[in-house]
């Protein structure tokens, strides 16, 4: 059985694609899509660039504890 209907993987696609074109041609990458995607318009490239999520990282100024201090020597 399918998990994606045939629409999903089209716009699926189409996002993969245009984040790699912004990648490699950031100036022309709306020219390309256009071509390929004659009914493509500038809001549906600005929102298929733009990350849909945000990612979860540890600060940078996260510092892991001394396993010495964790457990009390050096309090």
């Amino acid at each position: 059985m399918a998990k994606y209907t045939p629409e999903k993987l089209v716009a699926l696609r189409r996002l993969r694609a245009a984040r790699r074109m912004h990648r490699r041609f950031p100036l022309m990458a709306f020219l390309f899509m256009k071509e390929k995607y004659p009914e493509y318009s500038y809001n549906n490239f600005i929102e298929d660039i733009t990350p849909k999520r945000k990612r979860y990282y540890k600060s940078y100024r996260y510092i892991k504890k001394c396993p010495l201090r964790k457990y009390g020597r050096f309090t």
